[in-house]
Order: structure tokens, then C-alpha cells, then sequence
């Protein structure tokens, strides 16, 4: 991420001011804080630990201490498929195939 597209009262802004490019003359117009939160995503019944989205940026699996995998649209924040694994899972990733 570079520091032009952070906002302006953002704590990676305020310490890293001094990295900023001088010699680019127009920067992009950026609100003061992060924006807020654009979809929230249901479904588990505990904490989700892990989460990954597929190299395409189409789907993203979540994996959480309810023991369960659940793969969602990262669109539509639709859950496509729950997988019960029988145990907790501390870490979850797509392969390069993204299978």
C-alpha cells in the first residue's frame, strides 16, 4: 500500500509522514479515517481465526474455532459451502490453483 492512499489521521500515515515523496506534486484526496465497514459476513458460531481469498479475489475461505470452513462470493458475501471439519483450524490458504 503507499502512503498516499492511506487517510490523513491514520496511525501508518502519522509514522511514516516523513517517507512521504516530496517530489510528487498531486496526491490523491483521501478522507481522514479508514472507511468504514463495507460487508460483514455470518454464518460461523465462534470466532473465525483464519481467513483467504482465492488468487482471483472471486471467493474467500474463513476458518473458525466452530470447527467449520466455510467458503463465501466475496461479491455477494453469500456462503457457497461449509465444511465441518471436526477440529479447529488455525490457518487456512488457497493453493495456486486455487482449489
Amino acid at each position: 500500500m503507499q502512503l498516499a492512499q492511506c487517510p490523513e489521521r491514520s496511525l501508518i500515515r502519522s509514522c511514516f509522514k516523513e517517507e512521504e515523496p516530496k517530489w510528487i506534486p498531486i496526491k490523491p484526496v483521501i478522507g481522514d479515517q479508514w472507511s468504514a465497514c463495507l460487508q460483514t459476513l455470518e454464518g460461523h458460531s465462534d470466532s473465525v481465526r483464519s481467513v483467504a481469498f482465492s488468487h482471483d479475489s472471486a471467493r474467500l475461505t474463513s476458518a473458525s474455532y466452530d470447527r467449520t470452513v466455510k467458503i463465501w462470493d466475496a461479491s455477494s458475501g453469500e456462503c457457497l459451502q461449509t465444511l465441518d471439519m471436526g477440529w479447529p483450524l488455525f490457518g487456512i490458504s488457497f493453493d495456486i490453483t486455487d482449489s
